[in-house]
């Protein structure tokens, strides 16, 4: 093929203008990389072979690729005739220096500069590099560490977030993106608390005038919204001192905050009931309500981001304390250390003569800077947005109509403004539009499409449209164009909608590979016509319902390759029976017991759970007897030895054993996408034993990570090479860069997008961001100062970058593009805009017909496979079985002096320790919540859960008379009185500690107390010594024990306790 292109310019200068900065614009399809590659090639043929060179790329994998295809190409370079002597030497050069060029990430640029100049940078030269799931985890812990430290230290901290009606724990979220922008300023109003009187007086005299006309008895349909609302806010005065709360008077205008219905038939005099709706009730919202509420949530804002970024901030402090930097704090610490040192400007400078990047439309505010100080040539200027690149020194790729990465920092303003730089610098701004991807069939269609989206006064993106022109010749066989494949309007529901969609596509999938249909291939293709499942990409505007395309393709024997889609959703069953069976080990109630029975490992069905009852089961762990039904005895000592295990083992530990005592992997293997699901799996719990090795870590805390995860999917970090001959399935943002002959844009009922939260706006000298706290959808937690202004503003950005969505899906096809939509609700699907009304609709039949029908492609295998699958695999299981770290407990100190020594003949010693323990916990935190109680009233405090842990832990009648002993004899004693007039108490604080390289230990602190600014460690004990010798002998064996402690309260609060000792129960 030998077309001439339309922009063949373009082309030639990126080859031969070396000295010249330019940005090149280069359209889907229009071969970007390969003029990247063409470029690089050429600069080395000129001289520039000793690795002066650096290409920074968005992913490792595109680095990778890359730098094959640079490698290739210099080594065929070798044999082309016309090379001079000159240009063979200095690829010659290039090659055996190869190595020498950077080519990889920002991030990794970023570290490689700091590495290099650890000293200017002010960074531990042996830092470590966190990634992204990394990162979060490790904020998260910070987020619980920081609560911790303040309820020990600074508990006024908290209580001025209760006194606004703040839970700390709805902020995690927010703080763990808030990390996300060490460059930003968020911006907070300064005004003070909210005068609600002229408000509420309002609010009472409207209930006065409304309760003259509503009716005294409740109408027969109901009181309306309006009605509700009064007599809801009548209780709140009438059951509350308003006097000096400003959370009951705020609840109280949320009350009327919102527009409120009036039905004027449910009133007694219709009349007065619309001038209450048009007028008294909209005067009160408009003049009252809202601006109270306005300044109540300015006023709330100042203090949750002050409360967000102390925490912050000493979490970056501590992070970079530990050489531990993110993906964010490497381009930060590099920008500000190249902005404020102009002689490290110089030196990379003359290292890096040149700087190309690639899929420039997604950078990070914080790469431009980058780049700009490496090429500038005034090296003295702080100001990036000032900054000038010379001559030659800067080459930029990307294409602004496929900037999709918002929610990672990309920001297509930083786009605009480096054009503008380069333009002024003398540069040029290059445009490539022709196509080599796609037929002219569906160039032509989606041109004229993305015209009438770009190009209108409300889009954003009107300056960036480009056409594009297909340089491929016309297709000669049907699968091409576009098409529309419509569900009828007999579904409605989104999960109807769904599933028929889904059996439309696979049906449509099967029939052509099925009946061999034909597609016209590029030149270079080496495919035969024939399609087959490669062939075909699956995209999804969202990751929700991945699950029903998988299930539909996979019922007709089609193999699958999925991508993007949360691994844990995938895995649902495996993973939330799971969590199931861990809630009940966590807290053995009976709602949890009888979820855990009905999970997948122990198969309880609606007519066993009868049978149980009958049999007078009450579905209490520790309580039901033997039943004598089978199944379920050996169900709950199952689940009663994994309680124990919690017990005795580590968190970490615990799971371990469970999923192997479960037969989870056994399980997995039998199922589809069988890797993906136990790398899930395996990737949960080596995250799990890396917190445990850095932090404390409770069982109750890994219940919390698992729930994160099913949040927060791992599909970044298990990208799973593909399957040779399968659908690709995946969300949209995956879909960047890959491309398929057959496309089709599913789930047509799914669309939803909500309004923003936060704004960043940058600027010459800083960056402002105004963020919006919010509890759900709806309730407004706290605003930032002129929100309103800001959330228009960043509302037509999210627009602009959902027609920029669009383009990226649309354009990832190279023959043909399939639409889903349906017929109810079409205007509903996120691919809408893409259809024309006379769009073709897809003929199913006429890819159906002469389809034979599939066998089930489910068979038995025999046991000869069977062992030939668990000899293949013996190594792997080999290795998962062997111990990567030794666990001990803090009780396993020194434990062959301690069974030496401590009695035991009691044979309820355990149980009884434990009951002891449970009931001075129980005590001391109600002496907490009330320290002036008197000890009647503890006594009979108490009393109501003695019977229920004598139950629970399978006490004697003489066990439970020892223990109300052990209650008297604590209320008589000095750490009682102690405790009464502690500043601050705590009970079982949970830690975790490494020891050595090998080893962890963890255990639980039963009280520790600050009494006069110092802090003293309890260690509750049953077994008293007999007499002074077995007194010494004992204080002498638990003392490793307690030295432990003296570690761990070091850990968690930064200090050694001022005394640690033993307090023995009985």
């Amino acid at each position: 093929m030998n077309k001439i292109l339309e922009d063949q310019a373009a082309r030639d200068a990126i080859e031969n203008d070396l000295m010249s900065n330019f940005l090149v614009e280069a359209g889907a399809g229009s071969g970007k990389t390969y003029s990247l590659v063409k470029r690089f090639i050429s600069l080395v043929k000129n001289g520039e072979s000793e690795g002066k060179i650096a290409i920074i790329t968005f992913t490792r994998k595109a680095a990778a690729e890359l730098k094959l295809r640079i490698q290739i190409k210099l080594e065929s370079e070798l044999n082309n005739q016309e090379l001079g002597s000159a240009e063979a030497e200095n690829i010659k050069e290039a090659l055996s220096n190869f190595s020498s060029y950077y080519i990889g990430t920002i991030h990794a640029f970023a570290a490689r500069i700091l590495r290099e100049r650890p000293i200017e940078a002010a960074v531990d030269p042996d830092f470590q590099e966190l990634s992204g799931r990394e990162e979060k985890e490790l904020n998260r812990r910070s987020y619980q560490l920081y609560l911790n430290q303040l309820r020990l230290n600074q508990p006024e901290k908290l209580e001025k977030l209760e006194e606004i009606g703040i839970d700390p724990h709805s902020l995690k979220d927010y703080f763990v993106d808030l990390t996300q922008y060490p460059d930003v300023e968020f911006q907070t109003a300064s005004n003070d608390k909210p005068d609600f009187d002229l408000a509420v007086n309002e609010i009472k005299e409207l209930i006065k005038k409304a309760k003259i006309f509503m009716p005294d008895q409740e109408p027969e349909k109901g009181y309306d919204k309006a009605q509700k609302r009064i007599l809801k806010a009548e209780n709140i005065i009438k059951y509350n001192n308003l006097k000096d709360n400003k959370l009951k008077k705020a609840e109280l205008l949320s009350v009327f905050d919102n527009k409120t219905d009036v039905t004027l038939n449910r009133w007694q005099d219709k009349k007065q009931a619309k001038i209450f709706r048009d007028q008294i009730l909209v005067k009160l919202r408009e003049e009252y309500i809202e601006p109270a509420l306005k300044d109540w949530n300015l006023y709330r804002h100042r203090i949750i981001l002050s409360f967000l970024q102390q925490g912050i901030d000493h979490f970056r402090s501590q992070k970079l304390a530990e050489g531990k930097l993110s993906f964010h704090d490497l381009l930060h610490i590099t920008a500000k250390t190249l902005k404020n040192n102009p002689e490290l400007r110089k030196y990379f400078k003359k290292k890096y003569s040149t700087i190309m990047v690639d899929e420039f439309q997604d950078t990070d505010p914080l790469q431009a800077e980058i780049i700009f100080y490496l090429t500038a040539e005034n090296i003295e200027e702080r100001i990036y947005q000032k900054l000038r690149p010379e001559a030659g020194s800067l080459f930029v790729v990307g294409d602004p109509k496929q900037s999709i990465y918002r929610f990672r920092r990309a920001d297509i303003n930083i786009y605009n403004q480096v054009k503008k730089q380069i333009k002024e610098s003398g540069g040029e701004v290059l445009k490539l539009y022709s196509n080599f991807r796609t037929v002219p069939e569906l160039t032509e269609y989606l041109s004229d499409v993305f015209k009438d989206i770009f190009v209108n006064e409300e889009s954003l993106n009107q300056e960036i449209y480009a056409p594009l022109v297909s340089v491929r010749d016309q297709s000669s066989f049907q699968l091409k164009g576009i098409k529309t494949l419509t569900v009828a309007a007999d579904y409605s529901k989104k999960d109807e909608i769904r599933a028929k969609d889904a059996a439309h596509i696979a049906d449509f999938i099967e029939a052509v590979v099925e009946n061999k249909f034909k597609l016209s291939r590029a030149e270079a293709s080496k495919k035969d016509e024939k399609a087959d499942y490669s062939d075909f990409m699956i995209i999804l505007r969202y990751k929700e319902g991945i699950q029903e395309y998988i299930k539909a393709l996979k019922d007709r024997g089609i193999p699958v390759d999925v991508t993007g889609g949360s691994t844990f959703e995938r895995s649902a069953v495996e993973l939330r029976d799971l969590h199931k069976v861990l809630k009940v080990v966590n807290q053995p109630e009976p709602a949890y017991l009888v979820g855990a029975l009905k999970t997948i490992y122990f198969a309880f069905d609606d007519q066993e759970f009868f049978e149980c009852r009958k049999a007078g089961a009450n579905f209490e762990l520790f309580k039901d007897e033997e039943l004598g039904i089978k199944r379920y005895d050996q169900s709950l000592e199952k689940l009663k030895k994994y309680y124990h295990w919690k017990k005795e083992y580590s968190a970490a530990v615990v799971l371990e054993k469970i999923i192997e005592d479960l037969g989870i992997f056994p399980f997995v293997f039998t199922q589809e996408l069988a890797g993906n699901r136990a790398s899930s799996i395996l990737y949960f719990l080596e995250a799990v034993k890396a917190e445990e090795a850095e932090s404390y870590f409770s069982f109750k805390l890994l219940l919390s990570r698992l729930e994160e995860f099913f949040e927060d999917g791992i599909e970044e970090e298990l990208d799973l090479e593909p399957t040779a001959d399968a659908v690709r399935i995946l969300n949209l943002h995956r879909a960047k860069g890959l491309e398929a002959p057959v496309v089709i844009l599913a789930d047509p009922a799914k669309s939803g997008r909500h309004s923003p939260q936060k704004h960043i706006s940058r600027e010459e000298q800083e960056s402002r961001g105004y963020y919006l706290f919010k509890e759900g959808y709806h309730q407004t937690l706290g605003q930032p100062p002129e929100w309103e202004k800001y959330q228009e503003l960043e509302s037509l950005e999210n627009d602009a970058e959902e027609e920029r969505l669009l383009y990226v899906a649309a354009t990832r096809a190279k023959n043909m593009l399939l639409v889903s939509s349906s017929a109810k609700k079409p205007d509903k699907s996120p691919w809408h805009r893409i259809l024309k009304p006379e769009t073709a609709e897809l003929d199913l039949d006429f890819y159906r017909e002469n389809l034979n029908q599939k066998n089930e492609i489910s068979r038995e295998i025999s046991i000869a496979e069977l062992e030939t699958f668990k000899q293949n695999n013996q190594d792997w299981a080999d290795s998962l079985a062997e111990n990567t770290y030794q666990l001990k407990t803090a009780t396993d100190y020194n434990k062959k002096e301690l069974y030496q020594h401590l009695n035991a003949e009691n044979k309820n010693g355990m149980n009884f320790g434990n009951a002891a323990h449970k009931l001075m916990e129980y005590l001391i935190e109600e002496i907490k919540r009330k320290p002036e109680a008197s000890k009647i009233y503890l006594k009979k405090y108490i009393d109501q859960y003695l019977k229920l842990i004598v139950n629970k832990y399978e006490l004697k009648e003489d066990d439970q008379l020892s223990l109300q002993k052990m209650i008297n004899d604590f209320l008589e004693s000095e750490l009682f009185q102690k405790l009464q007039t502690a500043e601050k108490a705590e009970t079982e604080l949970a830690f975790y500690l490494k020891i050595d390289e090998s080893t962890y230990l963890n255990g639980i602190i039963d009280l520790a107390f600050k009494l006069e600014n110092k802090w003293t460690i309890i260690d509750f004990k049953t077994g008293r010594p007999e007499n002074k010798e077995d007194k010494l002998t004992k204080e002498k064996a638990y003392q490793p024990q307690l030295d432990v402690y003296r570690r761990a309260w070091k850990q968690i609060q930064g200090r050694k306790p001022d005394e640690t000792k033993l307090y023995w129960l009985d």
